[in-house]
């Protein structure tokens, strides 16, 4: 018999919840389009952890501070689009946790068509970093 404290979450490919982002963005309902939100963040800033560290840029620690050092990784090495990356956080967190109806005109909402292709660009670019030279 199992035992339920023994369920193993397999490893992923963050780049996986831009998909699923795509196909709830389909949707109309709220919950599927605020997850897709959700989603498309957690795609970018997952991805740009696990590359920044792979690439030995930074060193995470795979809980909530990650966020600071990702963010503050991709504004010193992609300057705009790190910006864009703290927007997309934004983004995520209002619509996540702002549960009232939300129109483009309040701060922080921004559209699933600025919210995906943003993600998909962060993802794009930190793949192509070089590996980070180490001083001798």
């Amino acid at each position: 018999m199992t035992s339920k404290l023994s369920i193993i979450y397999p490893a992923i490919d963050p780049r996986k919840y831009l998909g699923l982002a795509v196909r709830l963005a389909l949707t109309q309902d709220s919950l599927s389009l605020r997850t897709a939100a959700n989603s498309a963040y957690y795609s970018a800033f997952l991805f740009s952890r696990d590359k920044l560290a792979q690439k030995d840029y930074i060193t995470p620690y795979y809980n909530y501070e990650d966020h600071k050092y990702v963010s503050t990784a991709l504004k010193t090495l992609l300057g705009a689009i790190g910006n864009d990356e703290y927007r997309l956080r934004m983004a995520r967190n209002k619509a996540v946790y702002d549960t009232r109806d939300l129109t483009i005109e309040q701060t922080h909402v921004r559209r699933l068509d600025w919210i995906i292709p943003t993600a998909a660009k962060i993802i794009k670019l930190v793949g192509s970093l070089p590996i980070r030279s180490k001083s001798t």
